[in-house]
């Protein structure tokens, strides 16, 4: 949760990526900009929510959901997203990343999730 700008460096369709708020040392807000070929950009403000479980079971557990779209969670965090309308909101309905380290610069991941890209014009069963 430390680095929400390294995302880029992780996934190449992310134009821009950044932290919007913080709202305690491993719960933020976000914003990510997708560049994806071929589609109109995408774009989502997120809450994300990091547990450090090294000493539990030597893992990293990060959670996020999109908040753009839910004026609830935007109003307890006091947080007015600044959407562009010309772009498409994707919906992080969750996500759910296991970080296990397994040797100096390297590590495993698990990832769950369930998002809707907004890609209405493919059948469900591509996506």
């Amino acid at each position: 949760m430390g680095d929400m700008d390294l995302l880029g460096e992780m996934n190449p369709d992310v134009k821009e990526c950044r932290e919007d708020k913080k709202l305690d040392r491993n719960h933020k807000i976000g914003y990510c900009l997708y560049d994806i070929p071929i589609l109109a950009l995408r774009e989502v403000a997120y809450e994300g929510v990091g547990y450090n479980r090294l000493n539990h079971n030597g893992t990293i557990l990060l959670y996020s959901q999109s908040i753009h779209n839910n004026p609830d969670i935007c109003r307890r965090w006091d947080y007015t997203p600044r959407m562009n309308k010309d772009y498409v909101q994707i919906d992080y309905k969750y996500i759910i990343t296991e970080y296990t380290p397994i040797g100096v610069g390297k590590g495993k991941l698990k990832v769950v999730l369930n998002n809707d890209l907004k890609l209405n014009f493919l059948p469900m069963r591509l996506l």
